[in-house]
């Protein structure tokens, strides 16, 4: 579905060049190449007016149409393209910050299009012929207001077109709040733009360019307003993220706001967020947006791996690649820097210790400021103070609930967190495994080496479950010589492996106890949720009745309780 998007948003940007490009091609001939030496200064104050404008998500304010309008009355629609043409592509040619070539041809083909929609406007409403020679006509007005809500309307048309078809969505700028402040610098335009004709028509070409610096003055004004509004929002952004901080929260729906407002202050293609694991020696991708964040969920890096690995290790503070194919550090490395042109990451760490890792990257080079890293960074010292606060009481919960001899949770605790897992499990519809593990003929172990050494061994046991395990599942002591073990997300065919995975080494380890070498045999009996049970208390009870049919069967084997296996 991505692709087929991006291959629809391809031919999009490329049709609308296409466009442009033979309604130049078409105008060249009525340009009158007498006034070139006019034209060069027009270009000149359309590139002025672009490179003072202020760029926002979906949109730049600027000037811009005061020389189109002054452009299109003094010398027809031919002239007024050319000019306006030339002027956006030596700009944003000149400052593109790396954007591809593609994207400064897309933007100049819209102004074209607009601009021939305007002259089609103004024709149809009786403007006749667009230049006017000695004074202004009021019968002017009705057609001059034609094309420029036809400009408005196919250049804003245009321009969402291709912000929805690269999802690039922000709620920081709203589309109704890109409509509002344009709509001021056109209305503004329309009246600059009259006086800059007639001041041209009494000076010649010394009238426009003296009246320009007002229009100068002006636009910065109109610049300062719009870097308030935005710097409003983003502290908005700040109490909007303390507010919902301050209520009780799971980590994931952390994440999950981090992520959501981040999308709120800029436009980004993914992101990811990668936190510290409980073994301390590697970071765990938990959590993402975008398109190709699946493939990245679940991959680590250690400290002492890549540039990220240098970040934790000893860098610890914010950091912009403007562009990764410039960037060594990060060049041809795996995770986002594969998809994404700029990178911004920002560690997620209190004053004390560094938690992990949140990454934003973004297709266009360039395409964030140190005002998003500002913002971010405070976002993201917010949610980890709140993080530290979450896994210091998780910590001191599992350390309660742990039991003694063995290091595996206790029962109780496994068995209120295994309930939490079929809750999640029955909600979002996934699988869930449980394993009961009997070590064979334990009393007569004990028996024969006494029950320290008895001890001893089931703490060694369970160290070699753990190990097995992994970060696949959950392991407690089941009580006496057992132990339980739930797979959240396991099909049992993965869990049935597993379990015969954990027997053969088991056997084929020798434990020491005392200066002697033990060996065990063990039996295990498996089920399913939703398959075998539809609650913890019964999927314990098949899983016990499976352990029994193992142990009738002769020991040392696994049996599933749906016995296909």
């Amino acid at each position: 579905m991505v692709q087929r998007n991006n291959l629809f948003h391809i031919l999009y940007i490329w049709l609308v060049i296409c466009l442009g490009a033979s309604v130049l091609i078409f105008l060249f001939k009525e340009l009158d190449l007498d006034l070139s030496q006019e034209f060069l200064i027009f270009i000149a104050l359309g590139i002025l007016t672009g490179w003072l404008g202020v760029s926002f998500p979906k949109g730049k304010l600027s000037a811009g149409f005061t020389v189109v309008l002054t452009t299109f009355l003094i010398y027809g629609p031919a002239a007024g393209i050319w000019i306006n043409c030339l002027a956006n592509l030596i700009g944003q040619g000149i400052a593109n910050r790396g954007s591809p070539m593609r994207v400064t041809f897309f933007s100049t083909s819209q102004y074209i299009l607009a601009f021939w929609a305007g002259n089609y406007a103004y024709l149809w409403a009786g403007g006749g012929q667009a230049t006017f020679e000695k004074s202004f006509n009021f019968a002017l007005v009705i057609p001059l207001v034609a094309f420029t809500v036809a400009y408005y309307f196919i250049n804003h048309f245009l321009v969402y077109l291709y912000l929805w078809s690269e999802h690039q969505k922000t709620s920081l700028v709203k589309w109704v709040d890109v409509l509002r402040w344009d709509s001021f610098t056109y209305l503004l335009g329309i009246p600059l733009g009259l006086v800059m004709v007639v001041l041209y028509q009494r000076l010649s070409i010394i009238g426009p360019v003296l009246f320009f610096i007002p229009i100068f003055i002006i636009q910065l004004l109109l610049r300062m307003y719009l870097q308030v509004a935005l710097v409003n929002r983003e502290l908005s952004v700040f109490y909007r993220v303390a507010k919902k901080l301050s209520r009780p929260l799971e980590a994931n729906k952390i994440f999950d706001l981090i992520l959501k407002e981040a999308r709120k202050i800029v436009n980004y293609h993914s992101g990811i967020i990668y936190l510290k694991a409980e073994e301390k020696n590697h970071y765990r991708a938990v959590a993402g947006h975008g398109p190709q964040v699946k493939n990245l969920i679940g991959t680590t890096f250690t400290p002492k791996e890549g540039f990220l690995g240098w970040m934790v290790s000893h860098h610890r503070r914010p950091e912009i690649i403007n562009d990764v194919r410039k960037d060594l550090r990060v060049k041809n490395k795996a995770g986002l820097p594969q998809v994404c042109r700029s990178l911004l990451i920002i560690p997620l760490q209190t004053e004390n210790e560094l938690l992990g890792i949140f990454m934003l990257g973004d297709k266009r080079p360039f395409a964030f400021k140190e005002d998003h890293q500002d913002v971010l960074t405070v976002v993201c010292h917010q949610a980890a103070v709140v993080l530290a606060n979450i896994f210091l009481s998780q910590h001191v919960i599992v350390k309660t609930n742990i039991d003694k001899l063995t290091g595996v949770y206790s029962y109780n605790f496994f068995f209120r967190r295994a309930t939490e897992e079929c809750h999640r499990a029955g909600k979002e519809g996934f699988p869930l495994a449980v394993i009961v593990l009997e070590v064979d003929d334990f009393q007569m172990f004990n028996s024969s080496f006494g029950r320290d050494t008895g001890d001893a061994v089931l703490a060694a046991l369970a160290r070699l479950i753990e190990e097995r395990v992994k970060g696949a599942g959950i392991v407690g002591r089941y009580g006496g010589e057992e132990f339980v073990i739930l797979l959240p997300n396991c099909g049992e065919v993965s869990a049935v492996q597993l379990a015969e995975n954990i027997r053969q080494v088991i056997r084929e380890h020798s434990f020491q106890a005392e200066g002697t070498y033990l060996s065990l045999k063990v039996s295990l009996g498996v089920a399913m949720y939703p398959q075998d049970a539809n609650s913890i208390s019964e999927l314990l009870q098949k899983a016990d009745e499976a352990l029994y049919r193992a142990k009738k069967r002769g020991k040392d084997c696994v049996v599933p309780y749906s016995g296909k296996i």
